[in-house]
C-alpha cells in the first residue's frame, strides 16, 4: 500500500506559479477619443505601444489619453512627424501615470505630459526625446493666445497653433515621484536617471514633488523641480537653454524632497569625452520646504572655456541639508563648479529658515582633474544666501569633515564671494563658512549681514578625528592671499572654541572687519587673523562696538612670522577682558614667543607680534572723551570689609559654628572695697585714620577738601586695566596692582584657614 502524500508537496509549485509575471488584459495607454482627430494607440503585447494621429495646428500636435502608463520593459512611441515641435499630451481618465518604461519621440519635439491625478517614474523609467520633457500634474496647459487645453474639462478646450506660456493648476495637485535608476551618468558615475539631451529642459512640476532614490541629467541643459499648491499658476518661457519657468504668480507652495542619494546633475563633460564645449546647465528648485537627505545632490559642473550655469533653490519656508549617503562617502549637498577655463557657476538659496547639517554641505569652487592639462582656471562662482528668519550650520561627519558652506579655489583661478544676510546666523559643534584660496588664485570675500544675532559655538569631529572648531573663515594656504571677512550684527557670540580666522600659511592675511553693538568671547574662543609660514603680513582686526567682553582665554591674535604683524583695532565705550589668572596680571599687547602659549594658556591675549625677523604691528584700543560731570564717587560701602569677612572662606566651613556672649559692664569685686573693674576690656571702636581713612572715607561738609584725596571731577581718570571674580561670585574692577592685592589676600586668608582647620 502506498503512502498517502502530504499536501504539502502542491507548496513549490503554487508558489512558482505566483512569480510568472501576469499581464494585465487592459491596455496600459489608451485614447479617450476626445480630439477632432482623435488620438490613436497600437499595441500588440500590451508592452510596447505606439502613438499616432491626434490633432496637428501648426507646430503643436495634441493628444489626449483615458490611460497613461508604460510597464516596466515596455516603450511608448510617439509616432510624430520630425517637424513637430511641440507633442502636448494629456490624461483626462482619472488614474496615476505610472511609467517604468522608455518614452520615445521623433525629431526635437518637445513632450508634454499632462496628469492631474500623479505621475510616478519607475527605477526603469527612462527617456529618448530630442527635446524638452515637461511632466505636470497641473489641470491645464494655457497659450499665448489665451486657449487652454484642459485634462479636467476636456469639452472646454480649444486647440491652437500659438506656444504654450503656463501650467494652470487645480485645487489638489497630485504628486510627481521619480525613482529612476536607468543608463549611466559619465559626471559622477551614478544612473542617469531621467536624461534629457544637451540644452534641454527636464521639468517635473505639480503637488508634492519626490525624487526618492531617482536621478535626473541634464548636461548643459536646465533641470526644473516646482511643487505648488491649490490654483497656481506657473509661467513658460523659451530660452536658448530650454524651456524656463516661473513662479512669481504663485502664492502657495508645497513641498520638494530629495532621498536615496536622489541627484540633479546639468554638469558638462563635453569638452572632455566628446570635445563639444557647450558649459554646464542650470537647476531651480522652487517651493515651500525643500529637503535633502542621504548624500542626494545638485551639481553643475563645467570643464571647456564656457561658463557654467546656476543653482537656485528657493523655498517660502525651510531649506534642509542633512548628512551623507549610507557608506558615508557622498556629502548631501548643492555645488557649482569649474575644471577648465569657464568660471562656475553662481549659486543662490533663497528661504525663511535654511538648515545644513551633520556633514552636508553648499559649495562653489574652481578644481583641477588628475591627467587633464587647462593652461587656465575660471573663478568659482559666487554663493548668495538670503534666509528672512535664519541660518543654521551645524555639526560635522567623521568621514566627509565639517557641514558648510563655502565658496573656494584650488587653481590659479579666484574664489568667488560668500555673501549671507539672515536675522540669525548660527555655526556650531564643528560646523564651518568659509571662503578659502589652496593655489595661487585670490581668496574671496565672506560678507555676513545678520540683523540679530551671529552666534559661533563648540567643536565637532571631523574625518581622522580631529577635533575641529566651529569656523567662520576666510584662508589661503597656497600663494593667493586670503579674502576678507566683513562681519555686521547686533550681537556676536563666541563660545566654547568657536573661532573667526582671516589666516594664511604662504601668502598675505586677510583683513576682519566687525560691527556689532555687543561682542562676547567666552571659553577660549578666538578672533585671528595671523600669517604662520611666510613673509606674507598678518591681516587687520577692526572691531567697532558698544560692549565687547573677552573672557576665559579667548584670544584676539594678527601675529605674523617673517612678514609684519597686522594691525588691531578696538574701538569700545565698554571693553572688559580678563588678562588676570591666579594673581597674576598679564599685560595686553605684544606677547613674545611662539603661537603655541597664545591657546590654553588660561587668559586673554591680544597679539600683533611679529615672531621671525618681522615689525611688529599696531595694537590700538581707542580711549573715550568723558564729560567729567556726570561722574559721580562710588559709594563708601561699595565693597564693604564686614560683609568680604562675612562672606570669605572663614566662614564657609563644614563645621558647626559656636558663639561668644559678653553681657553686663563686668563681674562682682572680690571685697566690697575693691574697684568695680571688668574682665574684659572694652574700647570705644577706633576709625583708620590717616591716608587710608582718606583713600576710603568720603569727605564730609567740614571736612577740607585739600585734606582728601577722595576723587573728584578734575581729578585724573584711572582706567580700570582688569577684572576678576570674587569667592563668593562677585565681580571687581580695578587696577593691575589692586586685583593682584585682592587675589594674594584672598589666597593668604583662605590658606591659613584651611591650615588651622586642619
Amino acid at each position: 500500500m502506498k503512502g498517502r502524500r502530504s499536501p504539502f508537496w502542491l507548496l513549490p509549485i503554487i508558489s512558482c506559479c505566483f512569480l510568472i509575471p501576469v499581464r494585465s488584459a487592459q491596455a496600459q495607454i489608451s485614447s479617450d477619443g476626445r480630439l477632432p482627430t482623435p488620438t490613436k494607440v497600437n499595441t500588440t503585447d500590451n508592452l510596447t505601444f505606439t502613438i499616432t494621429e491626434g490633432t496637428r495646428l501648426g507646430d503643436n500636435l495634441f493628444h489626449s489619453f483615458d490611460k497613461f502608463s508604460v510597464p516596466t520593459g515596455g516603450e511608448a512611441i510617439f509616432n510624430n512627424a520630425l517637424d513637430v515641435q511641440n507633442i502636448i499630451s494629456r490624461v483626462t481618465g482619472g488614474s496615476i501615470s505610472t511609467i517604468d518604461g522608455l518614452l520615445t519621440a521623433k525629431g526635437s519635439a518637445n513632450l508634454f505630459l499632462l496628469n492631474p491625478n500623479g505621475i510616478i517614474f519607475g527605477s526603469n523609467a527612462s527617456l529618448d526625446l530630442g527635446g524638452s520633457l515637461i511632466a505636470t500634474t497641473a489641470n491645464s496647459i494655457k497659450f499665448a493666445d489665451g486657449t487652454e487645453f484642459s485634462a479636467t474639462d476636456p469639452s472646454a478646450s480649444l486647440l491652437t497653433v500659438s506656444v504654450p506660456v503656463g501650467l494652470q493648476f487645480g485645487t489638489s495637485p497630485g504628486r510627481i515621484v521619480n525613482r529612476s535608476q536607468a543608463g549611466q551618468n559619465l559626471a559622477t558615475e551614478r544612473a542617469a536617471g531621467l536624461e534629457v539631451k544637451s540644452g534641454k529642459t527636464l521639468a517635473l512640476v505639480g503637488g508634492e514633488v519626490l525624487l526618492e532614490g531617482g536621478n535626473l541629467t541634464a548636461p548643459g541643459g536646465r533641470v526644473e523641480l516646482g511643487s505648488v499648491s491649490n490654483n497656481s499658476l506657473v509661467t513658460l518661457q523659451s530660452t536658448n537653454r530650454g524651456l524656463t519657468l516661473n513662479y512669481e504668480n504663485v502664492q502657495n507652495f508645497q513641498d520638494i524632497h530629495l532621498s536615496q542619494a536622489a541627484t540633479i546633475d546639468v554638469s558638462d563633460l563635453g569638452s572632455i569625452v566628446t570635445g563639444i564645449d557647450i558649459g554646464s546647465g542650470d537647476i531651480q528648485l522652487q517651493g515651500r520646504q525643500v529637503t535633502l537627505t542621504d548624500g542626494s545632490q545638485l551639481a553643475s559642473t563645467t570643464t571647456g572655456k564656457e561658463s557654467a550655469g546656476t543653482i537656485a533653490v528657493t523655498a517660502s519656508d525651510l531649506i534642509e541639508l542633512i548628512g551623507t549617503s549610507t557608506n558615508g562617502q557622498e556629502s548631501t549637498s548643492f555645488n557649482t563648479g569649474t575644471v577648465g577655463p569657464g568660471n562656475a557657476g553662481n549659486l543662490s538659496i533663497t528661504t525663511g529658515r535654511l538648515i545644513i547639517r551633520d556633514g552636508a554641505g553648499v559649495t562653489t569652487s574652481s578644481f583641477s582633474i588628475p591627467f587633464v592639462i587647462t593652461p587656465t582656471h575660471g573663478r568659482s562662482g559666487n554663493l548668495t544666501v538670503n534666509a528672512s528668519e535664519s541660518v543654521e550650520i551645524i555639526g560635522s561627519s567623521p568621514t566627509v569633515g565639517a557641514s558648510g558652506l563655502g565658496v573656494g579655489t584650488f587653481t590659479d583661478g579666484n574664489a568667488g564671494n560668500l555673501q549671507i544676510t539672515t536675522r540669525e546666523l548660527i555655526i556650531r559643534d564643528g560646523a564651518k563658512v568659509s571662503a578659502a584660496t589652496s593655489s595661487g588664485g585670490q581668496g574671496g570675500t565672506l560678507t555676513v549681514d545678520a540683523s540679530e544675532s551671529v552666534e559661533i559655538i563648540g567643536t565637532g569631529i571631523g574625518n581622522n578625528d580631529q577635533v575641529i572648531a566651529s569656523t567662520l573663515e576666510v584662508s589661503s594656504e597656497g600663494t593667493g592671499d586670503a579674502g576678507n571677512l566683513e562681519i555686521t550684527t547686533n550681537n556676536l557670540r563666541l563660545r566654547d572654541g568657536g573661532e573667526i580666522r582671516a589666516t594664511s600659511d604662504q601668502a598675505g592675511g586677510g583683513n576682519i572687519d566687525i560691527t556689532a553693538e555687543d561682542i562676547r568671547l567666552r571659553d577660549g574662543s578666538l578672533i585671528s587673523a595671523s600669517v604662520f609660514e611666510s613673509i606674507g603680513g598678518g591681516g587687520n582686526i577692526t572691531i567697532n562696538s558698544d560692549v565687547f567682553i573677552a573672557l576665559e582665554d579667548s584670544d584676539i591674535l594678527a601675529n605674523a612670522v617673517d612678514g609684519r604683524g597686522g594691525n588691531i583695532t578696538i574701538i569700545s565705550p565698554v571693553f572688559l577682558a580678563d588678562f588676570f589668572s591666579s594673581g597674576q596680571a598679564t599685560a595686553v599687547g605684544r606677547n613674545p614667543g611662539s603661537f603655541e602659549p597664545f591657546r590654553g594658556n588660561d587668559r586673554v591675549d591680544i597679539s600683533v607680534e611679529a615672531l621671525g625677523s618681522g615689525d611688529t604691528g599696531n595694537l590700538f584700543i581707542a580711549s573715550l572723551n568723558l564729560n567729567q560731570d556726570s561722574l559721580s564717587p562710588l559709594s563708601t560701602n561699595f565693597l564693604p570689609p564686614e560683609q568680604v569677612i562675612a562672606d570669605s572662606c572663614l566662614t564657609h566651613r563644614n563645621k558647626e559654628q559656636g558663639s561668644f556672649i559678653v553681657t553686663g559692664k563686668g563681674g562682682l569685686p572680690n571685697n566690697p572695697y575693691d574697684p568695680l573693674s571688668g574682665r574684659y576690656s572694652v574700647t570705644q571702636v577706633q576709625g583708620i585714620s590717616g591716608d587710608a581713612a582718606q583713600q576710603t572715607t568720603a569727605p564730609t561738609v567740614n571736612s577740607p577738601s585739600s585734606t582728601s584725596s577722595f576723587w573728584k571731577p578734575g581729578d585724573p581718570i584711572q582706567e580700570a586695566q582688569g577684572m576678576m571674580v570674587t569667592s563668593d561670585g562677585r565681580v571687581v574692577v580695578g587696577t593691575a596692582p589692586e586685583l593682584v592685592a585682592i587675589a594674594n589676600a584672598d589666597d593668604l586668608i583662605c590658606y591659613q584657614a584651611a591650615s588651622q582647620e586642619e
